[in-house]
């Protein structure tokens, strides 16, 4: 289905402010055209190959629970007030007497904190955005999430409709689509890559090379910005030297291992570069004019882009 035409259960989290991935402008820079539609990462590959072995793990994990249920294709469903909601859970569980969704995760060791006991809703908060939309546009009144940590830990957790959480999710869901999606007014621009993003495609270049008179507003924040400038300046100094300190106790080591994180320094492969177009020069043709020619056909002007700087005068 055309993913700009509603905004799905995978999505809300960020509209939420949930997502450690994306924000509200996100969203709304791939609903509105100012951003290509999410590539498949590596990371979300390998959820899609796992997703049946996830899938059969539940089963087992029922059925070991004395608890045997059958599992069946879920299709995409809206909801029944906001037609521009909508979700595709990855599965629909079967039981004796009633069919809820299911969610199939694979995360690694390093996340295994973030979920809670087995068997309850203690999951990350984007998942519990994505079950409870789903519940809400299915109209069922539980949502089960299974999730293989660290490709060998199979948890399953169970999530139960609460209509407060729901009500307020739904609100905020329709004050996006109709107060930025449906205008098209983006949401408060931030720091995020989609916000310069949207905001480089929204001006490309200067109409003219002519500088505003600032405003006590643009003070205000140039202001802001040299007090930032100098603290990430300071940051990084101390970045640089603390990661040199480890580097220096790591050794000849892979790495270090702490309490609740990891540190590695391990070698990267070698790499071999090709230099393709000494190679063409060093194969061109005796016609030297046809092989401009071919040059030139098959070479594109890459569009600059607008730079960014700020000059401060210098303090006394």
């Amino acid at each position: 289905m055309d993913r700009a035409s509603g905004l799905g259960a995978s999505e809300i989290a960020a509209v939420l402010g949930w997502s450690p991935h994306k924000q509200a402008i996100d969203i709304w820079c791939e609903k509105c055209g100012f951003a290509d539609p999410p590539r498949e990462s590596a990371f979300t590959g390998a959820g899609k190959r796992l997703e049946p072995v996830v899938a059969d793990w539940y089963l087992d994990d029922m059925a070991a629970a004395l608890t045997p249920v059958t599992l069946y294709s879920a299709s995409t469903v809206r909801h029944p007030r906001l037609p521009f909601l909508y979700a595709t859970p990855d599965r629909m569980v079967a039981g004796e007497h009633a069919s809820w969704p299911l969610e199939c995760k694979n995360t690694s060791q390093i996340h295994a904190r973030e979920w809670g006991t087995p068997g309850t809703d203690l999951i990350p908060a984007h998942y519990l955005a994505q079950v409870d939309l789903q519940m809400a546009c299915l109209g069922v009144d539980r949502a089960d999430v299974a999730v293989l940590i660290g490709g060998w830990d199979f948890r399953r957790y169970t999530v139960v409709r609460d209509a407060d959480e729901e009500a307020w999710m739904l609100e905020q869901a329709e004050k996006f689509w109709r107060d930025h999606v449906e205008p098209k007014k983006p949401p408060v621009i931030d720091g995020s890559a989609a916000s310069l993003a949207y905001l480089e495609k929204k001006h490309p270049a200067p109409i003219a090379e002519k500088l505003r008179t600032a405003t006590i507003e643009t003070n205000a924040l140039a202001a802001r910005y040299r007090v930032a400038a100098d603290h990430e300046s300071k940051a990084a100094l101390e970045l640089a030297q603390i990661r040199a300190q480890l580097c220096d106790l790591i050794g000849d080591a892979a790495g270090i291992e702490g309490d609740g994180y990891e540190v590695t320094w391990r070698k990267t492969r070698d790499a071999r570069k090709i230099d393709w177009e000494k190679i063409a020069m060093g194969l061109q043709p005796a016609d030297p004019v046809r092989f401009r020619e071919l040059v030139d056909a098959h070479t594109s002007m890459r569009p600059g882009g607008r730079r960014f700087v700020v000059r401060f005068e210098e303090r006394d």
